[in-house]
């Protein structure tokens, strides 16, 4: 039980910790990525697969589970910069870590080129997704909004 415990807190400590290729001040940045939360974890695997099967590595493209990014994402708020809350990073933040508390399942996708983003959303499109974010260098793009308790896109 002990050991399950501490890999869930390393796996908790290492989302909120996660920076890739660029970081906004300490806080999740992760440029050239799309962070996509899918509403359950038979969305996320069948994405997860679709992606790997159209050539994504397991590193490219990994799966987070609701109580990680929950924890994660309110570690990060709870430690967040005061250059943070200028823009909208804290924000974004604050839904994901909404939407892990109603469940969501996350992916974080390698996507360096814009021709990558299209693909990723191609494939993402297929089922089910609740937000989809681009990271870009000094802009977070939604790509896909989905109120995951109507349906219905803003």
């Amino acid at each position: 039980m002990n050991r399950l415990i501490s890999e869930t807190n390393q796996k908790q400590a290492k989302f909120a910790e996660l920076h890739e290729y660029g970081q906004d001040f300490g806080d999740f940045y992760p440029v050239g990525h799309i962070f996509a939360a899918l509403p359950d974890l038979d969305a996320a695997s069948k994405a997860r697969t679709s992606l790997l099967e159209a050539g994504w590595s397991e590193n490219d493209c990994r799966h987070f589970e609701p109580d990680t990014v929950q924890a994660g994402s309110q570690k990060g708020l709870d430690e967040a910069s005061v250059f943070s809350s200028i823009g909208a990073t804290l924000k974004m933040v604050e839904l994901h870590r909404d939407l892990a508390a109603k469940g969501c399942h996350f992916l974080l996708i390698h996507a360096p080129t814009d021709e990558a983003c299209a693909q990723v959303m191609t494939i993402l499109n297929r089922g089910e997704v609740s937000l989809a974010q681009y990271y870009r260098r000094l802009v977070i793009e939604t790509l896909a909004q989905n109120d995951p308790l109507t349906g219905r896109q803003k």
